[in-house]
């Protein structure tokens, strides 16, 4: 059985984006569906060092309704990566990892992004192989698939071989899985179990950037994103 997870790609995503590659044999960026503003593919949170949580956003440049995430260009005329880097700084100096990954950061930020995605995928490329994330990444732009909602997410799994597909919660509003049972497709969803795990400044928040567990707990930031949650091997068990 090959586990399929198809979802747009995300800026600084939270752990339960993450967790879902986990689950994967395959996950694919879903770059070929219209850009959604104020939507988490631009944005995401961070805990500052007063404790409280703000938005990280992205300023892209916006061409209308039809605009499809890989056309997404940033709108690199605003001073936006001096901003996150501060912002990054400021909020996780103290942190037990810290210089472990600072570094990193500097250097995207340091660098000239043109699309929204590509900044997007080479960070979560840069954490997946901090977790030793093994599964295999495509982007539905390099794959002949067509199709609206839950069609296009059949077209997809058929396209990579898949019998299994990870939906996120919300996936039921629309997904039927008569639909998918008819084309010989499984589903899951997932619904993760956010881990407590330790946060500097204040009252642990919940839904963070990923990068909030990595400053934190470093090597041990594997442990927890799978901490009471389901494993790969009992999905494809049917557990």
């Amino acid at each position: 059985m090959i586990n399929v997870a198809i979802s747009q790609p995300r800026y600084l995503p939270a752990c339960n984006y993450i967790h879902r590659m986990l689950l994967s044999d395959i996950f694919v960026y879903l770059d070929i569906v219209k850009y959604s503003p104020r939507d988490w593919e631009n944005r995401n949170k961070v805990k500052l060092n007063n404790g409280k949580w703000s938005w990280m956003s992205v300023p892209v440049i916006n061409k209308g309704r039809e605009q499809l995430i890989k056309d997404t260009m940033l709108y690199n005329e605003e001073k936006w990566a001096l901003k996150h880097l501060k912002m990054i700084t400021y909020s996780y100096s103290k942190a037990k990892y810290f210089n472990r990954y600072i570094n990193f950061f500097e250097d995207t930020y340091n660098e000239k992004w043109n699309y929204l995605q590509d900044l997007n995928i080479h960070i979560i490329n840069f954490i997946v192989k901090e977790l030793k994330i093994k599964c295999k990444f495509i982007k539905a732009s390099d794959l002949d698939v067509s199709g609206k909602g839950q069609n296009l997410l059949i077209d997809i799994c058929k396209k990579v071989g898949g019998d299994l597909y990870i939906s996120g919660p919300l996936g039921k509003n629309y997904i039927r899985q008569d639909v998918f049972e008819k084309k010989n497709i499984e589903l899951f969803y997932h619904n993760y179990n956010h881990p407590i795990y330790p946060q500097i400044h204040g009252e642990f928040l919940s839904y963070m950037s990923i990068i909030d567990l990595l400053f934190n707990c470093g090597e041990d930031s594997l442990k927890y994103l799978k901490k009471e949650n389901v494993e790969k091997d009992e999905i494809k068990e049917g557990k």
